[in-house]
């Protein structure tokens, strides 16, 4: 494998260069392993944090969620249609990941095409005015593009 590629290798160089820091402050690899994950944990407080605020407005919205989805389970459009003017309303970003085309173009405002070996092979946003439905304008075109997308090699 690549060094340069290696997301341990990339980060074996600074940190190392933390651990040497340490050492020359407190020449003690016990004190100095303790120190290193306070500093890691302490650097790690903001995302923490972030995350923790998210999954708190997620575990409000989710009721909501749950609400509509069993309102409106035998009209799968409607549903869709709601969950969408909630999302809006609510300024709640969704992330979720499929295998089904239909669902990325009915549901996803930006869509991204992973390839097989890593990374992403196509990112475009999702215009087409929502609710979308197979019979929207402009569905069949991008259904088309991201199916020629996912059968390509690479």
């Amino acid at each position: 494998m690549d060094k340069g590629m290696n997301f341990f290798y990339i980060l074996s160089g600074p940190l190392g260069y933390v651990m040497e820091w340490i050492y020359k402050l407190l020449p003690n690899y016990g004190w100095d392993i303790i120190i290193f994950t306070l500093l890691i944990n302490i650097v790690k407080i903001p995302l923490q944090l972030s995350q923790q605020k998210s999954m708190a407005k997620m575990s409000a919205f989710q009721p909501m969620m749950m609400e509509i989805q069993t309102k409106y389970k035998d009209k799968p459009e409607k549903q869709q249609e709601e969950l969408m003017k909630l999302h809006q309303k609510e300024k709640v970003t969704v992330i979720f990941i499929t295998h089904n085309i239909q669902e990325a173009v009915c549901l996803g405002t930006r869509i991204l095409v992973m390839a097989k070996q890593g990374g992403i092979k196509m990112d475009v946003p999702n215009t087409i005015p929502k609710p979308v439905t197979p019979a929207s304008e402009g569905y069949g075109q991008m259904w088309d593009m991201f199916n020629k997308a996912l059968h390509q090699e690479g």
